[in-house]
């Protein structure tokens, strides 16, 4: 199981949509042994990919409370678009915080659809 003070792996993600009231994540938790909890998920966005491949957001859209149960479990969260942001086209990563506080690097990008 992960614990306090090991580094935490970036979330795979596989896809992002947006329209003009909500947008949604979908990936999956990668494993080092994730521990079962509540995760917190932040999510960014940038106008082109990160030539490494990883977002490095330019600009925090939200977060989201995520529980992962077991090792890769999918993680799908729908987070609200207030100002309505267009965001399609847009290069979406997002970092995540385990139990213990401890925060992955930038996940990869995805192009929000």
């Amino acid at each position: 199981n992960n614990t306090s003070g090991l580094p935490l792996n970036s979330p795979t993600l596989s896809g992002a949509a947006a329209d003009s009231s909500n947008f949604v994540v979908v990936g999956n938790g990668q494993s080092n042994a994730f521990t079962a909890g509540t995760y917190l998920v932040q999510v960014y966005a940038s106008p082109t990919a990160n030539p490494s491949g990883h977002g490095e957001g330019k600009v925090f859209l939200g977060e989201a409370t995520v529980s992962i149960t077991q090792n890769s479990n999918p993680i799908e969260f729908v987070l609200p678009n207030p100002l309505g942001l267009a965001l399609k086209g847009q290069a979406l990563s997002v970092t995540i915080t385990d139990p213990f506080n401890t925060t992955s690097e930038f996940s990869n990008d995805v192009t929000v659809s």
